[in-house]
């Protein structure tokens, strides 16, 4: 039987959920209700959105965050978490204040709470490049 199984506490799995096999571990141990996806920690949107597949394919309501990410971090959250049905997504975290200097000039608002990514193309933020520095490589 699960640990879940045992308590009437809910369990939100965090620093164990590192990549795709966790998640399919995560799920297939009926280890929690939640998980907290964190961007960076398990690799990109691209493993984020493997992971999310796994989650909501699972009923494993989700938490989009980033352990003190900056603006571009949080441009990521966004569009990550728009991407989860409502009735799967916990809060999401904004912590990209508490990062400075800050990376990026971004394209979004927070109302009343709420937050919509930007209809501008990619993630919708202008790297500032006087605190970033010259880009390695780009990529047209």
């Amino acid at each position: 039987m699960s640990l879940r199984r045992r308590t009437t506490i809910p369990f939100l799995i965090d620093e164990l959920l590192l990549n795709e096999a966790a998640a399919a571990n995560i799920v297939a141990s009926d280890a929690g209700e939640a998980i907290n996806l964190k961007v960076s920690k398990v690799g990109g949107l691209t493993r984020c959105r493997r992971i999310r597949d796994i989650c909501l394919a699972s009923g494993v309501t989700i938490s989009v965050q980033e352990t003190c990410g900056s603006d571009i971090a949080f441009a990521a959250i966004i569009h990550l978490s728009q991407t989860i049905p409502s009735r799967m997504l916990r809060p999401i975290l904004h912590s990209s204040e508490m990062i400075i200097p800050k990376t990026a000039d971004c394209d979004f608002e927070i109302h009343q709470g709420f937050v919509k990514a930007p209809e501008t193309p990619g993630l919708g933020v202008t790297p500032r490049l006087d605190i970033l520095g010259e880009p390695v490589a780009t990529y047209q």
